[in-house]
């Protein structure tokens, strides 16, 4: 994305971002666990489906928690704040429990 078109997008294009930096927060808290998942699938293809369902359902339910707990209205807040204050970096270390 160029800079000064931030602007231009529309709610639903800032909503995926938002979405989006909330996924990446959500997958390092949740990084033990995602790396559990990852290394049981290591080497396997369809086995992986049963092998790994433990550290799967693990895996999902840190990051939907994690989802579950965090307002998205408070990460659009800071993000659109971020943007007004001149591509400020967004904090949003204010949402962390």
């Amino acid at each position: 994305m160029a800079a000064g078109k931030i602007d231009d997008l529309s709610e639903a294009e800032r909503d995926a971002i938002i979405s989006k930096l909330m996924n990446q927060e959500a997958k390092m808290i949740c990084d033990p666990l995602v790396k559990a998942f990852l290394k049981c699938s290591q080497d396997r293809s369809f086995s992986l489906v049963w092998a790994c369902r433990k550290e799967h359902r693990s895996m999902k339910d840190c990051i939907e928690g994690y989802h579950r707990r965090t307002d998205f209205n408070m990460w659009k807040q800071e993000y659109l704040r971020s943007i007004n204050s001149k591509h400020a970096k967004p904090d949003y270390d204010l949402f962390k429990k």
